[in-house]
């Protein structure tokens, strides 16, 4: 699979070849060797550092997803932006909003922190936008394939918290389907990190006290709820605290990206 986009300059003559997914049949991906390793320092240490794959110019990436590995390449060519999410065709476990949550667990192995801030920027403006929380499944999806203290964890916990607080049980997420959500199989974490944030924010009475309108449909803070504490809904505020970058350094990412 081989990607053109005519507005980058630059591109290099070189091209690499990268085979993704498991044998027998792995996904060829063929990228320009000058764009991936400028980009990416994981890669550039893989095929500019003597190692096997800069001597055929080939990597083998068999535990990764083609078609994760393929919405990379397209952030790649795209100048570091994704195309808007289409809501429409978001589900609670397909789609673009998934697609993203997975894309997120390859930045965190791949240690592309300027990837990952970028996405978890999308996801907070695409749920703010449409007022909406995170689904169970990406929630799960989130502790399977991010690495603990994750920003990503930390803000689907502060999610749940949030949806225990203030949703109802008209809404999806109603105290049987948080109980559901907590029993899973590999759920300890999302229960360590939900039980620190209750005690943060209820137990040593460190939650804000100034509030402001309540959420619209489908969101926590809807079905009646009008208000919310600034602070505790993570939609809300500076997109920074979840972002992986030392803190005081200008960052581009503050405003919505659908």
């Amino acid at each position: 699979m081989l990607y053109h986009l005519t507005s980058h300059r630059d591109l290099g003559l070189e091209l690499v070849d990268i085979h993704v997914g498991p044998l027998p049949k792995p996904t060829h991906f063929r990228i320009h060797k000058h764009l991936l390793c400028s980009r990416v320092p994981y890669f550039a240490k893989m095929f500019n550092s003597g190692f096997i794959e800069s001597e055929q110019n080939l990597a083998k990436l068999s535990d990764v997803d083609p078609s994760i590995f393929a919405l990379f390449i397209e952030y790649l060519y795209g100048n570091g932006r994704l195309p808007p999410v289409d809501i429409k065709v978001s589900t609670t476990n397909s789609g673009p909003v998934i697609d993203r949550i997975k894309l997120y667990g390859f930045a965190e192995k791949i240690c592309l922190t300027t990837l990952a801030d970028y996405l978890i920027t999308n996801l907070i403006s695409n749920l703010r936008h449409y007022e909406r929380s995170p689904s169970r499944e990406g929630i799960l999806l989130t502790y399977q394939v991010t690495r603990p203290g994750s920003p990503l964890r930390q803000f689907m916990a502060a999610s749940l918290y949030f949806i225990m607080r203030f949703d109802t049980e008209e809404t999806p997420w109603s105290s049987r389907a948080l109980a559901e959500c907590l029993r899973g199989e590999g759920t300890e974490d999302l229960v360590v990190d939900l039980v620190r944030i209750t005690r943060r924010l209820e137990v040593e009475g460190r939650a804000p006290h100034g509030v402001i309108g309540g959420g619209g449909k489908g969101s926590a803070g809807g079905g009646g709820v009008g208000t919310e504490y600034w602070g505790v809904d993570p939609r809300r505020g500076s997109k920074c605290r979840w972002h992986t970058h030392e803190r005081g350094v200008e960052c581009g990412l503050q405003g919505e990206i659908l």
